[in-house]
């Protein structure tokens, strides 16, 4: 008798310790397995030449006066931000390569904390050569979330004329710019 009700006494002791076991998984959230948010998102931009119908930065470098090693990018507020590049294929002929340069961060958390409560703007100024300038005009909003920052919204501009919008995402926004 003692043998049965100590194995009805394990038995119960071993049933409690799972069903807890279970429960106080089952409450605990997957873990954050996210990519870095917004602090790592950028602008993924062809820079496109419509009136000699060229790309900027052409994987032969002679064919064009802008050299990807002369990019230069910075944000309004005098940060020189990161401009790595890959290698694309001209969808028209694949033969034919071109540079696309990832311009980031766009966020940067020390300067860019109001923009968790109210739109913030940001300009980006971009410099081809020692000559040859533009500007994209940056609008976010960012929120965050459980596992990383995310945008609200984020809207890049040139010249007024909005190019690319994104909402809820914290990824890189890749368009291209087109230059007459």
């Amino acid at each position: 008798m003692f043998k049965i009700n100590n194995l009805k006494n394990n038995c119960m002791k071993f049933f409690f310790y799972f069903v807890f076991i279970t429960i106080t998984f089952s409450y605990c959230g997957k873990p954050c397995i996210e990519s870095r948010g917004i602090e790592g998102a950028g602008l993924t931009i062809t820079f496109f030449n419509n009136a000699n119908n060229e790309y900027f930065y052409p994987e032969n470098k002679n064919l064009s006066p802008y050299k990807i090693d002369s990019l230069r990018v910075k944000d309004s507020q005098g940060h020189l931000l990161t401009t790595p590049y890959h290698v694309n294929s001209d969808p028209v002929n694949p033969l034919k390569g071109f540079y696309v340069p990832t311009i980031y961060p766009i966020f940067i958390p020390q300067d860019d904390q109001a923009a968790f409560d109210s739109e913030l703007t940001k300009y980006i100024y971009i410099k081809y050569n020692y000559n040859t300038f533009d500007t994209l005009k940056v609008v976010f909003k960012a929120k965050k979330e459980k596992c990383i920052n995310n945008f609200e919204y984020i809207k890049v501009y040139y010249k007024n004329i909005i190019l690319s919008e994104s909402y809820n995402r914290p990824e890189p926004l890749v368009f291209t710019l087109n230059h007459s």
